[in-house]
């Protein structure tokens, strides 16, 4: 007997080999360096006017990388790797100060407010994302 072709509909259902995952991984480990290069233009300035392109950045990347994640390997965690990742370094590097006093982002002001844009709109992005790739598994 012939198998039946599937749907043009129908979701995929072949398991992800390594090469796949190895991919998300990949995706993941650039996701970790676009938080760090976001963190490094919070304090971006054009003269005295504040440039907030790390928050489009920051949008733009987690709305992409979940769905390539997702295209890759078809599941929910390999969708919200590469937002976690992200979050790692943008918290640690702008939160956290050395022991030495040294910081990246400066609290108050424009810098204050351009780090909470990339921060609660890159996740909100990433989250939108996530569910948005991730709603045809729930049906």
């Amino acid at each position: 007997m012939s198998e039946r072709p599937a749907p043009p509909g129908a979701a995929r259902t072949a398991r992800a080999g390594p090469r796949e995952w190895g991919l998300v991984v990949l995706l993941a480990a650039s996701a970790v360096l676009l938080g760090v290069f976001d963190v490094l233009l919070i304090p971006l300035y054009l003269g005295s006017t504040p440039v907030p392109v790390a928050v489009v950045l920051g949008v733009a990347q987690n709305l992409l990388l979940p769905r390539f994640a997702y295209s890759l390997v078809r599941s929910v965690p390999a969708a919200a790797l590469p937002v976690a990742a992200w979050l790692l370094p943008v918290l640690g590097l702008s939160l956290y100060s050395r022991p030495e006093g040294d910081v990246l982002v400066l609290g108050g002001g424009a810098q204050q407010w351009t780090l909470y844009g990339v921060v609660v709109l890159g996740l909100a992005a990433g989250f939108r994302s996530v569910v948005k790739v991730t709603a045809p598994l729930n049906r």
